[in-house]
């Protein structure tokens, strides 16, 4: 997430999208709090599209949803390989795990808001078969390890 001052210089402003394949981005509202997020409108002029990636963490969960505003003509197809969710006008996926890319615009502009978040990894849960003999043991009023 970036700094109050850089977002202040970003916020509605049209950029070049990350992938500068003719996609560009408007930063909409951002909070880097709790559970940090970030919205934005993203134009698709005709000829633009995104090749297939992923968007890459230190760490955490990167979720992402996608409203469709508007459809291009033809083209313009959000292409994902392990949505979460998938209509067609919404588009709810792990951008850190998918695969995911947009097909050629073709005929006329595409627009999308694209909201994201962070949450932190997943804890790694114990295994059944560990909490039974532990919840067991101390019934008995022992230890796991005796």
């Amino acid at each position: 997430m970036i700094e109050f001052r850089k977002y202040l210089h970003q916020w509605l402003r049209w950029k070049k999208g990350r992938e500068n394949t003719g996609y560009e981005q408007l930063l909409l509202f951002i909070n880097p709090f709790v559970i940090p997020f970030n919205c934005w409108l993203l134009r698709f002029p005709a000829g633009s599209h995104i090749p297939p990636h992923r968007d890459t963490l230190r760490s955490g969960r990167h979720f992402r949803l996608n409203v469709i505003v508007k459809r291009s003509p033809s083209g313009g197809e959000f292409v994902c390989a392990n949505p979460i969710l998938q209509t067609r006008r919404l588009n709810f996926f792990r951008s850190d795990l998918s695969t995911h890319s947009v097909t050629p615009v073709v005929g006329g502009s595409r627009y999308v808001i694209s909201i994201g978040w962070l949450l932190p990894p997943e804890r790694k849960r114990r295994k059944k078969s560990t909490l039974n003999r532990a919840t067991k043991a101390r019934s008995q009023g022992r230890s796991e390890t005796s």
